[in-house]
Formats: C-alpha cells, structure tokens, sequence
C-alpha cells in the first residue's frame, strides 16, 4: 500500500507522512533480517517504476544508488542479490528511469561473476531485458569480454541466456548467410571456446539447419588454412564443428550434407592440417559423429595412439586425443578389438616380469578367449593395434635390463586406458558388456598383486595408475551386477550378457573382500618400505582389541551436533637409506591416497556393508596418518626429503585428509558401532593439523587445517564418540564417578596429542614474547643474524596457525550440542590426571588453563563462566584432580617454579567447583 495518506491532511502533513514511509523503507533496506531486505529491495522497485513522476528525485536517486551500491553486494544473502536485479529489470518497464539506469547498471557487471547460479542466471535475464531497449546497450552495462567468459565457462542455463543474447550480433538471422559467417568468424578470432559454446546452444535458438551446414563448411575451410587462425584459434572452430556436427546429426537431411562434406579426402587434410594433439583430438571425435567411409587414415593413427605407452602416462594433451579415439574406435565397431588388445598388454607384461622371476607364488587364473564366431570384426584396427603390440612387445624384451621396466610401463599404460574408458558412460557399458572383462579384470588383478608384492623392483611413477584402474573396474562391475539383481535389466538381457558372469562373484558382497584383499597387500607394502618401522609400528598399535561400544546412539543427523562454520625405531637405519626413504614415503602417500579415495567411492554407493571392513578401513587410514606424522616431525630433526618429494607428499595429504573425514561421516553417519576406530582416525587427523613443527614450515599446517576445516564438526564428533553418547544428553557412564586413578589410566589409553598442544599453546604467549626480547637483544649485541630472524618468523607463523586452529575448536564446541563439549572435557580431564600422575606440572597448568579457561569460561577468580552446565561425572573429576594437586603442593616445597604452576591450576579448578556447585 503505497503511498498512505490521510484525505483529510493538510499538504504538509501528506509531505510529512510520505517523508515518513520513505525514511522507513530506507531502514527495511537494512534490516538484519535477509528476507526482509529482500521485500524491501523489491517494494522500492516497485514504488519507482509505479510512482516515478510522484517521488522526489532526491529520494529516487538516494534510493536506487543504495539499492544498486549496497545491497547488490549484501555478501550475507544471495537472496537479497537477487532481489535486486529482479527489481531492476522490473523498473526497465518504466522508461522514464532509463536515463538514470544508463549511469548506475554498469555497477553490476561484477555480478555475472557471483559465485550463486541464480545470482548470475537473474544477471542474463537483466542482459535480455536490455537487448530489447534502444536507449539503453548491454555491451555497456557488462563488457563483452566478460560475457564471453562467462558463455565459456558458465553452466548450461547461463551458456544458453548468453546465446540469445549474442546471436543477433555474431550470427543474425536477417542477413544473408555469408554475412553471418563473416560475424561468427570474428567470434572465433575474439573467443575460441566461447564460440564453440555459441554453437552447442544456436541450434535450439532457432538457427536454420541450413545456415549451419553453411557455417560448418566455412569453418572446415578456416580450419585448413593454417596461416589465417592461430592454434588456439583452431581448436575452437574444431570444437564449434564438433558441437553443430553432434547437434546436426539427429537430423537425416543434415547428417547426408554432412557425410558429404566430412568425406575421406576431407578427412585427410584435415588430419594433415592438424599440428597438436588437441587438434587430432577435435577431428577424431568428429569423426566418432559423422564416419566417413574409408577409415584407413584413422584406424593407423588410432594404433598408433593406443600403444604409444609414454605419452600416454605423461603427456595431458596427448590424453584429451586418446580419450576422443576411445569414442571412434566405439563408434566404428571396434571396441571388442581395443578391449582384447589392453587384456593381451596386461598378459604380455606378466608374462615379461615372469621371466626375471618376479613373480613366483602367483597364480595365474586361466584367461576367457571369446568363441572365433565372436571375434570376427569388420574393423581393420585389429591388425594394426596387434602389429603394434607386438613391436612394443619386442622392444621391451630387447631392452634387456629395462625390460621388466618396459613392462610396467605397458601394465600401466593399459591400465590407464581402462581407468579412461570407465570414466565415460558409452565406452563404459561397452566395457563392462565385452567378452573379454573377466580376463582383463583378472589381468589387473595379478599386475596389482604383482605390484604391492614385488615393488622394489618397479619404478614407484608406474605403480598407481594400474591400482586405480583395478578398483575402477571393480567397483564398476560390482554396481552393475547390483542393478541387475535389483531387476534394472531384464532377465533375457542378463541371460545374454556376458559381464554379468564375470561381476557376480565381486557383486555378492559388494567391496568387501576386494577392500579385504587391498588392504592386506597396501599394509604389507608399506611395512616392508618403512625403512624405520614407524608404518609397523602405527597398524601394530591399531590391531589391539576393540571396545565394545557399551551404548547406541539414536539415528539422527550427526552434523547437528556441532554447527558448522561457513566463514571462512630406527633412526640410523633410515639416515642410512635417506634418499631412498622421500621416495617411500611419497609412495605410500600416493596410495594410500588412492585406497582411501575408493573406500569413500564405494561408502557412499553403499558397497562397502560389512562393519569389521569398515573398522579395518578406518584402522588402515589411522595407521597412514600416524605413519605420515611420524615422518614429518622427523623432517624437523634434520631429515630433510627433497622439495619434490614434500610437495607431492603435501597435495597427498590434502586429499586424503578430505577422503579421511567423508569417511569418518559415512562411518558415523547412523550409530556409533565403529565409534572406537573412528575416535582413533580423528585424533590421527587432528594430531596432523596440530603438528608445533614441520619441513614445509607454516604452510604445511595452515593448509592442512584449510582443507580440513568444513570436517572440524565431523571430527570433533568422532572424537567424542569413543565416549558413547546417549540419546537422553549424558556420557555412558556419566553417572558413574571415576577415581582419579582410573581417569589416569584413560588417560593413558588415549594419548590425544592434538589436546596436549593446545594445552600447551596456553602456556606459549608469555614465553613466545620473552623469546622474542631474548633474540632481540642477542641479535643486537652481535650485529643479527638472519638465520635468527627467519627461526623466530616461522615459530610465529606456528603459534598463530596453532592458534586459528584452537579458535575454531573452542567456536564449535561453543555453538555446538553440550554433550560433545562433556565428551571432549572428560578426554581432558583424564589426560590431566594422566600428567599430574606422572608430574608434568606444565602440562597440568596447560590442560586445566584450556578447558577452565577456554572452553567453560572461567579463568579468572569471580569469572561467572559461559552458561553450560556439568553433569556430576565431570565436577567429580575436578574435585579429585584438585585432592592430588593439593597432594602435590604438599611435597613440592622446595620446587619455587612447579608449585607456581600448581597453584595456579588449583586456582581453576576451585573457580569452576565454586562457580558450577553454587
């Protein structure tokens, strides 16, 4: 209801009042409440375009520029954001505000970047509106360049609202067909990828197939003429004919005009044309569209392409080309040839490694050979691919002491064609319907096998790819013999196909056995390669006996317990064999990384069932963590790796760090039955963020802690899970009172180094400040020295990471659910009994300094306290930690400095008895 007013009021007193309505709806524009900003945004749009000539102009411009200034960049509220540009292209409707829009709509253009899709999906529909209005060009409110960016690299509904936008411009409907291949051509000049995007979205734009037949043969005859389009120009007009050639082909009278202009002489020039691998890649998948009938040329170039193994493993561009003859060789009929071709590499590379005596105990399961009336084909790559396999094969043999290298290199290269031909859907079910899946599944199985038990012997760069390709494919023919039995395909179908065979024995129970078998290999490996013992010793603490988890929890959400925060041995032995040892450990990183990644792949498909696997996966992603930490805090000593080695190691640790904490969620996701291992892999995770040291200084733990944060709840929660929480709000055993020699011996058990550095953080400010003055005046009394400098920036490039870290702990644990803050204060409570028992008075000042202070609050004397409450089982801990404490003083008469420490902590324990008994 605008505007209000009172027929019977004097002029002032309208003026008044309507002075009064806009004085408040400036102050809906900043509510706190985002839907009310939101309305509000819309109301003064609305007001304008309604009351325009009504409205003082003082008040329209103060309205529209703290709508456009301010609330279009209200971070808080995409809703808001969006509000705005529906306000503006509401009030476009009036066009006595087109003079005054001309000046401030060019402050939006940043939008057509937001990071919310319906921020910049209302930003194209604003670009829409404009086109329409003479006195007002979208080119002027948004550049150009950033319009074809965003049609680049946008989704699909903005690629498409772009489209429209630029049709008229760059391929006009109203001109002759020439002229409008003319103004494309300029697009291809200004913005390869963009007019690729262009085409992929004309068609349904209402784009003539004829015109585009035109624009087609303009493109080809652009494309073979090198000295007119610079490279990156090519393969954008090669990706626009892939685009209108896909769109095109569903039509019967376009693909015939097709098939004409793509013939085999065609072809032939334009793979003569061609001078990168990303151009090759264009034509071959062109090719895998419109066919032409004589495929001499592809078929030799195709050959060439599966068995050159080096580029392949190393060369990316060179990946994007194979990955398009992966497409044609499915297209042209092919695909059982390539399929028998990688199975026979994979037994060709056994059969090499088996002459050096690599592989003895292994079995070699017989391999399925299709029936000769399957293996006739009217493709001729299969002589080509065969007579190329066999010049690899006798290449590697020649090779003499490289050739069992040579052989790995050909396992892997094929395994890389395997992982590659699953990750796309129509060469996938090609893949998993073909004759010869049992014989390459068990192909890679042996090479796999081969690989963890014979890996000294094999270049660590080779190893992975095959392991990927193994659980790819299982995984794969496990998820498809599940959709058969769950009645997805027919019976007949079933009946027929022959990898429903070859996947029912991997398909009963799920990942289970495969992840059992992978694991038993990965943890023999990495005992064998840890030079120091340290990898033995971390699965060897893991395989004790497991708690029984005494209480269930309710199937609940489990990330409603914490809210989430959305802002942002031997040492000789290994000095002995240290350069070796960098190339160890990255190994294990890079599996590790992989295991982990399709633990949590088949988690999250449900294939992974059975709980003593899951214990077994978490136990296996401990072990790594605590392996991994012990390698680190050993490059702190003076171990140092090589800066390749670290930074692969680094990038490892980032993803495995991700795949830890999905699957600490799955895990936890419904109960608590795998509390005990999972409390175990939280605090290995947190114990890495945590580390006070490191070869790659600050940035190991910040980035670490980075990737981690959006876990924090998880983590936190799997900690406390060891404490089987209830669905009534109190810890199993909470009513029970524990003495202070069983809080000790919990302490002993759990040995959370994580809590012991923040313990220790609390005491490090005070000493940090003296560390600093104390260099200050060394460094002047001897002239300073950088070495000093530089050793002080990094212990406060530490202190300060530890201290983000601590931060975000203690704001979870405020904002979550008190029964976790209960599980983690009795964590503490035993680690400090543990420490006051064996008289590490620092420890105990620290711990008590943390969880008084800290987390409840009450740090100082007559502190209040934050508003939580204890339940008995933790007051009675704080009474029994201050008996011994006064115990302690007791006997430390003479020791000044410890008894200091103590009766500080005894000051906070009695501050929190006092303050949580009254």
């Amino acid at each position: 209801m605008f505007p209000l007013e009172d027929p019977n009021a004097s002029k002032e007193e309208k003026e008044a009042l309507l002075e009064k309505q806009f004085v408040l709806l400036e102050k809906l524009l900043v509510d706190d409440c985002p839907d009310v900003r939101s309305v509000a945004v819309q109301g003064a749009c609305r007001i304008l375009r309604l009351f325009w000539e009504v409205v003082p102009s003082t008040i329209t411009v103060k309205l529209l520029t703290k709508v456009i200034d301010e609330m279009a960049h209200d971070t808080s509220s995409s809703v808001v954001r969006c509000a705005v540009l529906d306000g503006m292209i509401y009030l476009l409707d009036n066009p006595q505000s087109h003079e005054l829009l001309k000046v401030l709509l060019p402050r939006l253009s940043p939008m057509l970047d937001d990071p919310v899709l319906a921020v910049r999906t209302a930003v194209a529909d604003l670009l829409l509106t404009l086109k329409d209005i003479r006195a007002l060009q979208f080119h002027k409110v948004v550049n150009l360049d950033s319009i074809l960016a965003s049609l680049a690299t946008d989704q699909c509904s903005i690629a498409q609202r772009l489209t429209r936008l630029l049709l008229s411009s760059y391929f006009p409907l109203k001109v002759s067909v020439h002229e409008a291949c003319s103004r494309f051509i300029a697009l291809v000049k200004r913005s390869p990828s963009a007019a690729a995007r262009f085409c992929e979205y004309a068609p349904s734009e209402g784009v003539p197939p004829k015109s585009l037949i035109e624009l087609v043969k303009v493109l080809i005859s652009l494309f073979m003429q090198p000295d007119d389009i610079d490279t990156q120009g090519r393969e954008g007009i090669l990706l626009a004919v892939m685009k209108l050639s896909s769109s095109l082909a569903s039509n019967q009278s376009c693909k015939i005009a097709l098939h004409e202009l793509f013939s085999a002489d065609n072809f032939k020039c334009m793979l003569s044309s061609a001078s990168s691998a990303s151009e090759f890649a264009g034509i071959l998948h062109i090719a895998s569209i419109i066919p032409p009938k004589d495929i001499s040329e592809f078929v030799k170039h195709c050959g060439q392409l599966v068995m050159d193994y080096n580029a392949v493993l190393q060369d990316e561009r060179k990946q994007e080309e194979v990955r398009a003859a992966h497409k044609l060789i499915l297209a042209w009929g092919g695909f059982d040839d390539l399929m028998e071709t990688l199975t026979k590499l994979l037994q060709n590379a056994l059969c090499i490694a088996g002459s050096g005596n690599l592989t003895s105990g292994i079995n070699r399961s017989k391999q399925n050979r299709r029936p000769k009336s399957q293996r006739k084909t009217k493709w001729p790559i299969k002589m080509s691919m065969k007579l190329s396999a066999m010049k690899g094969k006798g290449q590697s043999e020649k090779s003499g002491k490289g050739s069992i290298e040579g052989s790995i290199t050909i396992a892997a290269a094929a395994a890389w064609h395997v992982e590659n031909l699953l990750a796309e859907e129509g060469t996938r079910k090609a893949l998993l319907a073909s004759s010869n899946l049992g014989a390459l599944s068990s192909a890679l199985k042996i090479i796999v096998q081969m690989i963890f038990q014979e890996h000294s012997n094999f270049p660590d760069c080779l190893l992975v790819p095959p392991i990927r390709a193994y659980i790819s494919l299982i995984t794969h023919m496990v998820l498809r013999q599940r959709s058969l039995k769950e009645g997805k395909t027919s019976s007949r179908e079933k009946d027929k196909d022959p990898g429903s065979s070859a996947g029912s024995s991997s398909g009963q129970n799920g990942l289970d056995d495969i992840l059992q078998e992978l694991l038993s290999w990965a943890e023999q490996l990495f005992i064998e390669r840890g030079i120091d013992g340290s990898y033995k010793e971390a699965i060897s603490a893991l395989k004790r006996k497991r708690k029984p988890v005494q209480v269930q929890c309710r199937k609940s959400s489990r990330r409603e317990l914490l809210a989430e925060i959305s802002d942002t041995a031997d040492a000789g032995t290994a000095r002995k064999t240290y350069i070796s040892k960098g190339s160890m450990i990255n190994l294990v990183a890079r599996v590790s990384t992989t295991i982990l990644k399709s633990i949590v792949d088949g988690s999250y498909l449900n294939l992974v069932v059975q709980v003593p696997v899951q214990a077994r996966c978490l136990n296996f992603a401990s072990a790594f963590f605590k392996y991994m930490k012990l390698q680190i805090e050993k490059q702190s000593e003076g171990q140092k790796c090589t800066g390749n080695d670290w930074r692969d190691i680094l990038i490892c640790l980032k993803s495995s760090g991700t795949y830890a904490a999905k699957l600490l969620y799955l895990c936890l996701k419904n109960s608590n039955e795998l509390a005990p291992e999972a409390s175990h892999l939280a605090n290995s995770l947190l114990d890495l963020i945590t580390l006070s040291e490191s070869v790659s200084g600050s940035r190991l733990q910040v980035s670490i802690l980075a990737v981690l944060k959006p876990w924090m709840p998880d983590l936190l929660i799997a900690v406390s899970s060891a404490n089987a929480l209830c669905s009534d709000g109190s810890l199993e055993g909470g009513s029970s009172k524990h003495g202070f020699d069983e809080l000790a011996e919990e302490g002993k058990q759990l040995c959370c180094a994580w809590i012991v550095t923040l313990a220790n953080l609390e005491l490090l400010p005070a000493n940090v400040n003296n560390s600093q003055e104390c260099h200050q005046s060394e460094g002047d009394a001897a002239g300073g020295t950088s070495n000093d400098d530089e050793e002080t920036k990094t212990k406060d490039n530490l202190y300060h990471a530890a201290l983000d870290f601590m931060r975000t702990v203690v704001k979870l644990l405020h904002k979550g659910d008190t029964r976790v803050l209960h599980a983690i204060m009795k964590i503490i409570m035993s680690q400090t009994a543990f420490a006051l028992k064996n008289k590490v008075y620092s420890r105990v000042l620290g711990l008590l300094h943390f969880s008084c202070g800290k987390l409840l609050g009450c740090e100082k004397a007559q502190e209040s306290g934050l508003d939580i409450v204890l339940n008995e089982s933790l007051l009675y801990s704080f009474e029994e930690i201050n008996i011994h404490i006064e115990e302690a003083l007791e006997s430390l008469q003479e020791d000044e400095n410890a008894g200091q420490m103590l009766q500080v902590a005894k000051g906070l324990v009695e501050n929190v008895t006092s303050h949580y008994k009254a």
